[in-house]
């Protein structure tokens, strides 16, 4: 009777541990336009520089990767092929995009060439 009592304990027991899997589903992105993908926290694949894009269409970029400024207002320009950069009354940068995804843009900077922007979680 005991053996009988500690395989239905056993089996009480996998039975729970293993019926409380957490859902490792990951929910579909749907990509409409760039203004939609952008904000967020990216990382530059060649330099591993972290900037955010806001909904309110600021940045920061602490490390001035893609600007000369720390921060300032982005826009999407040109059905999404640009990023429009600008910080202060004088400084403006236009960016071209190459391609983009749900975690992935592809920029096109001036003298280095094809640059992923890798979305941070």
């Amino acid at each position: 009777m005991k053996h009988v009592n500690l395989l239905a304990l056993a089996f009480l027991l996998i039975f729970f541990a293993c019926s409380k899997d957490e859902d490792t589903t990951t929910k579909p992105c749907t990509v409409t336009t760039l203004t939609a993908t952008l904000p967020g926290k990216w990382k530059l694949a060649n330099t591993g520089s972290i900037m955010e894009f806001k909904a309110d269409k600021t940045y920061t970029d602490v490390n001035k990767a893609l600007h000369s400024c720390i921060s300032g207002k982005w826009e999407a320009i040109t059905n999404d092929t640009k990023i429009d950069m600008a910080c202060g009354n004088s400084s403006f940068k236009e960016i071209r995009v190459n391609k983009f995804v749900c975690d992935t843009v592809q920029l096109q900077l001036s003298g280095i060439g094809p640059v992923n922007m890798i979305r941070q979680k």
